[in-house]
């Protein structure tokens, strides 16, 4: 069964299923390359539907590409970039890991499975 998000999550490029007799929750996420302002507003509310969508009663996984290669995935850091810091940020708090231990562009772990 899909997740219905919110009017106010209109513009993020996200879908929510729930699988009812497994009782987990995926979410599958794309997040455009960008930077700044927008990009900041953009995953602030990326998350703030994440947050509203994800059950404690069930599993939840994140997949995706998120474009966020500045994220150490395996020490679970960033610099000082905004953008990834609010994504990291709501993994920790979440209890969210990345299982993806490889590069998978270039140098970067470009999908986010979580």
């Amino acid at each position: 069964m899909s997740v219905k998000c919110d009017n106010d999550f209109d513009d993020n490029e996200c879908f929510g299923c729930i699988m009812s007799h497994s009782r987990i929750r995926c979410f599958v996420i794309y997040r455009p390359p960008t930077t700044g302002q927008d990009a900041e507003q953009h995953m602030t509310k990326l998350v703030k539907c994440l947050t509203k969508y994800e059950s404690i009663h069930y599993t939840n996984i994140v997949v995706g590409d998120l474009n966020l290669p500045k994220i150490n995935w395996c020490n679970m850091t960033c610099p000082g970039d905004t953008v990834s810091r609010i994504f990291l940020k709501h993994v920790l708090e979440s209890s969210y890991y990345e299982v993806v231990n490889f590069t998978t562009h270039v140098n970067n772990i470009s999908d986010v499975v979580q």
